[in-house]
């Protein structure tokens, strides 16, 4: 919204796809026009310092401080004051606009101050410099340093005017052009993922969608719900399907239960519920409705896929429905726009249009076997021979490497301690400095997580240093006949020179579950433990699809985005390659069209 508003006034360019981590701002910023008159990042809360030094940014907003990432962040004062750290590289007298209504302002308004910066707020508390006086149906009545304007928005919900309110302060204080910046906000469309609307086909009935499953948490969540009971659709009509909020931490449960208290007095005629999480918010309307033959149908399901086989019986034509969860649920790849649609045969994944990606499908016999011997049949091949980056899958070769030293010499990995050197991000404190951190702690962190640092240490203690194990592990690739591959690093954190095909891989893949299996059971666990603590494995099918085995993502930004996956039926061992999609978002859909169709 920020971006089209100003992008009305003056050249603007944004942050592409959600790098919005050092890595990604640094990134995003080489390939943004030096000519732009107006820059507009996205910035996560992980490191949030270092993000700031890397943008110095002019103007910083806060739109709110919701239970989001609490499983790393523990409460929201801590993510208020982690946020602010947004101010640290700014100069003074630079501009923040915070939202008056967030309960932390006056924690996140003395940072500033103590930055010198000039702060603004917005909202609808009585002290905002620009507040929201009334809002229904899209038409807001505002009252902006003192002058009152009316906007009305092309979408529906109470966020979108509040989040225009903070770009009515930027035009104000930096003296922009009022009227451009209002036509601008009129016409506004939300992006995908954040409340678009399209109409889509399923099971032969035409349905409307709002989209809103990009991300999702207890605010977010109160919000969609408020804007689609602004949604002029008859109640009759109203289908809410909504996943869990991830990343809460020991709170979730309250937060979900919570969450069953808004659905309760909205009216809709089913309500579906999807991920684990989400099963109290279902036992506590089921008990709630118990005795009430008005109430809407009520159903829950374990993931995705159980979802959509039952949506043929519960959709009717001309239905209207929100889709709102966390995005490792998965609820964005429900449903497609009806000109998005395509005619692929079944034994190919639908996303095959995709620009980038190769795609190989392939199967094996699960009893011991080489490809050498010709076992491997393959089903589907795209841009299979492309060479591409292999990012983090390279951490599969490098496992291997370390699992062989280990067995050779007779070591304990549970036993056997290496002292962790690096400090992580905040957000990702899997281990101290000098921690003493087991082997089998490190290779989980570095499959489960992908954590570089573990694998940058293991390849030390294996060859002495970087250099030498690398040369270890082009030797391997070529003893397993991965003749196009080139390895540069242990973590695979690397964009120029490192290469694969997804040929080379998916002998890679076979080769690892069939000879590692207990490093082929780490890659399946779909989050690791340690000390009281759980982070969420990177790959996010494996809580969608139970019959997944793993294996192993990869991500470079700007580069591309893997992913392996493999799953057994019956007496096969099956394998995805999905190397060099577009972003996380399609690696993650291709997969899911290819376990859907399996």
């Amino acid at each position: 919204m920020l971006s089209a508003a100003l992008g009305n006034v003056g050249k603007t360019t944004q942050t592409q796809g959600s790098a919005n981590l050092p890595i990604g701002i640094a990134w995003n910023m080489a390939g943004m026009a030096q000519t732009a008159k107006h820059w507009v990042l996205e910035m996560a809360i992980g490191n949030m310092s270092l993000n700031s030094q890397l943008a110095k940014p002019d103007v910083a907003i806060i739109t709110n401080i919701a239970a989001a990432h609490l499983e790393y962040h523990h409460d929201l004062d801590t993510v208020a004051l982690k946020k602010s750290r947004i101010f640290d590289a700014m100069q003074p007298n630079a501009l923040a606009v915070v939202c008056r209504d967030i309960a932390q302002f006056e924690l996140i308004a003395q940072a500033a101050q103590q930055k010198q910066l000039t702060l603004i707020s917005y909202g609808e508390h009585p002290d905002a410099d620009v507040r929201l006086l009334s809002y229904s149906q899209g038409l807001g009545k505002i009252t902006a340093f003192g002058e009152t304007l009316e906007l009305r928005l092309n979408v529906l919900g109470k966020h979108f005017m509040l989040n225009a309110l903070a770009i009515i302060a930027i035009a104000k204080k930096q003296g922009l052009d009022l009227a451009k910046i209002l036509a601008a906000l009129s016409a506004f469309r939300p992006v995908e993922g954040r409340g678009n609307q399209f109409t889509a086909e399923h099971a032969g009935k035409t349905i409307t969608v709002i989209n809103d499953a990009y991300n999702a948490n207890p605010i977010s969540m109160q919000a969609a719900l408020l804007a689609f009971a602004d949604h002029p659709a008859a109640s009759t009509q109203k289908v809410l399907i909504l996943g869990d909020m991830l990343e809460l931490g020991a709170d979730s449960e309250h937060y979900h239960r919570a969450l069953a208290e808004h659905i309760h007095t909205h009216t809709a005629r089913c309500v579906l519920l999807v991920g684990d999480a989400s099963r109290a918010t279902f036992d506590t309307l089921k008990a709630r409705w118990a005795n009430d033959s008005t109430t809407p149908t009520l159903a829950h399901f374990a993931n995705r896929a159980e979802l959509k086989s039952a949506l043929a019986d519960v959709l009717q034509q001309g239905d209207t429905v929100l889709i709102k969860a966390s995005h490792g649920i998965g609820l964005e790849g429900v449903f497609q726009p009806l000109n998005a649609e395509n005619s692929q045969p079944a034994s190919q994944p639908a996303s095959q249009n995709s620009v980038a990606a190769a795609i190989l499908l392939a199967n094996s016999p699960a009893s011991k076997s080489t490809i050498k011997n010709g076992t491997l049949d393959i089903t589907f091949a795209k841009r299979a021979d492309e060479p591409k980056n292999p990012a983090s899958l390279s951490k599969l070769l490098t496992a291997m490497l370390i699992w062989d030293k280990i067995h050779a010499h007779g070591i304990n990995p549970a036993k056997h301690c290496l002292a962790f050197a690096h400090q992580l991000p905040q957000h990702r404190q899997y281990f101290t400095p000098n921690e003493q951190v087991s082997l089998l702690d490190l290779l989980s962190a570095m499959l489960i997580l992908s954590c570089n640092d573990s694998a940058h240490l293991l390849a030390r203690w294996h060859s002495g240093n970087e250099a030498a194990f690398v040369k270890q592990m082009n030797q391997l690739s070529q003893k397993l006949g991965m003749t196009h591959s080139h390895w540069t690093r242990s973590s695979g954190l690397e964009f120029k020179h490192a290469r694969t095909t997804a040929y080379d891989l998916v002998i890679l893949a076979e080769h690892f579950v069939q000879h590692y299996p207990t490093l082929s059971q780490l890659c399946a666990k779909p989050a690791f433990h340690r000390h009281g603590k759980n982070w969420a494995s990177t790959n996010i099918l494996l809580k969608e699809y139970p019959k997944l085995k793993g294996l192993k993502t990869g991500n470079l930004v700007g580069v591309g985005s893997n992913l392996i996956l493999h799953w057994q039926q019956a007496d096969r061992l099956h394998f995805a390659i999905i190397l060099g999609a577009a972003n996380s978002k399609e690696r993650f859909e291709i997969g899911r069209e290819v376990l859907e169709k399996s």
